[in-house]
């Protein structure tokens, strides 16, 4: 079976997804969205999966979304065992978030 490698594509705007979204979740920005979602499979050992609802992703890939999810992580948490934990970066619009059954 053939392996096949994707080449990562980023818009123009993945920079500043990045660096809004990090000082939002460091707390130095206060803005109704994005929201980032901390889902613990163990409570006290660290979130298996971020989520982050934000209107912004609209014309993003889901690909795209996880990438500056992933980055921000990167950026945010400086211990790569914590970082090494969540195994899942999701992306989603409000109306996604919604149909999949996330309260925000």
């Amino acid at each position: 079976m053939p392996v096949k490698r994707l080449a990562e594509v980023t818009t123009p705007e993945h920079d500043d997804l990045v660096s809004a979204l990090v000082a939002e979740w460091r707390g130095e920005t206060h803005h109704a969205e994005p929201t980032i979602i901390l889902d613990e499979a163990v409570p006290g050992s660290g979130p298996s999966r971020v989520y982050v609802v934000w209107s912004r992703w609209e014309d993003l890939s889901p690909r795209e979304r996880s990438g500056v999810i992933d980055e921000a992580l990167r950026q945010v948490e400086s211990d790569p065992a914590r970082r090494a934990q969540v195994t899942i970066t999701w992306g989603l619009t409000p109306a996604d978030a919604k149909q999949a059954g996330l309260q925000v």
